[in-house]
């Protein structure tokens, strides 16, 4: 047993280290304040859904940026609700504003739903920077002007955002966290952008794309880069098409760079536990790539790291074993301290870092499903439309 606990030492000591240099490399989107005349048409692309609960709020967030050169299209994705009363009325009440709203088209039987409707508004869009975002984000007014500055100064292809997340209800401060714990500990940022220099040369393109990560609620291209790589056409049956997209920008040579969004991309993915089991459902077995060895080792690996500490303090109050009792406690302990730094540049509540084993514990029922999923073939849908 206790060997399993060094087992769970070093994989937090690793990711530490990993977390320690995203601190570095994993910064807020900024505009540099330089003067720059030529300003690059932006097309901010939204595909909606059903969305009426939020889409007034992201499109007026988007009109409202002061920044001079950009369109606003959104594609109305066979909405049963209000969502297109309400960009009609959005539309009307803002004449001098780009803003276009486009009906979708029938989705065809090898496309998934949100990859059709971001095709059909990338076929559209003039700018020469693509943005695509999620309908449940909303952005600071001076964001069209830091995403001009990153692609002239920076010298980048693309770039994306991970949004502030807005957490209201309790299982959303447990859960939603969780997923930026696996952005900030288990992914080296910068090797989206350059290659390892660790690495041998002559490996660098064969690994390359492995360290590639974007998130597809707010992702911008260079036009030129979304259709070399052949746009959403080139994932449109994939269910995490953003990680592929970005792959893709990897596999060519290309850059992308990540950023946070604190106080400057916001969203709020779910609303409560209902959806947010749906959500993930859809979604947690692809982000393995559909390997379901590695979504088991995972599984376990997480238990070992996170959950199993608990089992052995008790064990080893019951036996009286300091050593396992110290180590247990520290194991415990230290998955809250990086909590801490999370929680902070992300402007949660700190109150929640003790319940992260229970948002652990969550995704280990949840994997359960998702393998349940799989083995019986369950359909899996979102927003009325089968997945699987």
């Amino acid at each position: 047993m206790i060997y399993l606990l060094f087992i769970a030492a070093l994989y937090l000591t690793i990711t530490s280290v990993i977390l320690l240099r995203n601190a570095a490399d994993f910064t807020v989107i900024s505009d540099d304040n330089q003067s720059d005349n030529h300003k690059n048409r932006i097309s901010f692309c939204i595909p909606a859904r059903n969305e009426e609960s939020s889409i007034r709020k992201c499109v007026e967030s988007v009109i409202q940026q002061n920044y001079p050169n950009f369109e606003v299209l959104i594609l109305d994705d066979h909405s049963t609700d209000t969502t297109l009363q309400i960009l009609r009325e959005i539309k009307s009440k803002n004449p001098k504003s780009e803003i276009k709203i486009i009906s979708g088209e029938p989705k065809p039987e090898s496309w998934l739903g949100k990859n059709w409707a971001c095709h059909q508004l990338g076929l559209q869009a003039s700018g020469e920077i693509i943005v695509f975002m999620d309908a449940d984000t909303w952005l600071e007014s001076n964001l069209g002007n830091a995403i001009n500055a990153q692609f002239k100064n920076a010298k980048i292809d693309a770039l994306t955002i991970w949004p502030e997340q807005k957490l209201g209800t309790f299982w959303e401060k447990v859960i939603i966290p969780q997923i930026y714990y696996v952005i900030f500990t288990l992914l080296p940022v910068r090797y989206s952008q350059f290659d390892p220099k660790w690495m041998p040369e002559k490996f660098r393109p064969v690994f390359r794309s492995s360290f590639a990560a974007a998130c597809g609620q707010f992702i911008a291209f260079k036009k030129g880069t979304y259709h070399t790589i052949g746009g959403h056409a080139s994932v449109k049956n994939n269910v995490v098409e953003d990680v592929e997209l970005a792959r893709l920008i990897r596999r060519n040579n290309l850059k992308i760079r990540l950023f946070r969004g604190a106080r400057t991309v916001y969203c709020r993915m779910y609303t409560n536990q209902d959806e947010i089991l749906k959500g993930f459902r859809k979604n947690f077995l692809a982000g393995f790539g559909n390997n379901i060895f590695l979504f088991i080792a995972a599984g376990i690996l997480h238990f070992i790291v996170f959950l199993l500490p608990f089992f052995t303090l008790i064990l080893a109050v019951y036996l009286n074993e300091i050593t396992m009792m110290i180590l247990s406690v520290i194991l415990i302990i230290w998955p809250w301290l990086i909590r801490l730094y999370i929680d902070k540049v992300n402007n949660w509540s700190q109150n929640y870092i003790f319940a992260h084993q229970l948002g652990v514990a969550w995704f280990q029922v949840l994997s359960l499903m998702v393998l349940y999923d799989k083995i019986f073939k369950r359909k899996v849908s979102w927003k009325g439309r089968d997945l699987s």
